[in-house]
């Protein structure tokens, strides 16, 4: 499901990076992600994929964080 994300999402004209990774510890995953605008990104938000994927992922896991950060260098 988290690798569909990745080929979906980086079909997206407005997708600038979207990239998954794994911690190389435990079972951690992170999505490193950049988009053209906020509007863009709320598009992205909107697709059956992701919306999919926040239906299934409260029974896969009880923690998702979700950090908006801009990019300084």
């Amino acid at each position: 499901m988290l690798l569909d994300m990745v080929v979906n999402s980086r079909k997206e004209e407005a997708c600038i990076q979207y990239d998954l990774h794994e911690s190389a510890v435990d079972d951690t995953f992170i999505f490193q992600e950049e988009w053209k605008d906020q509007p863009s990104l709320d598009l992205h938000n909107q697709q059956p994929y992701i919306l999919g994927f926040v239906a299934q992922a409260g029974t896969l896991t009880d923690n998702i964080v979700i950090y908006k950060t801009e990019k300084l260098a």
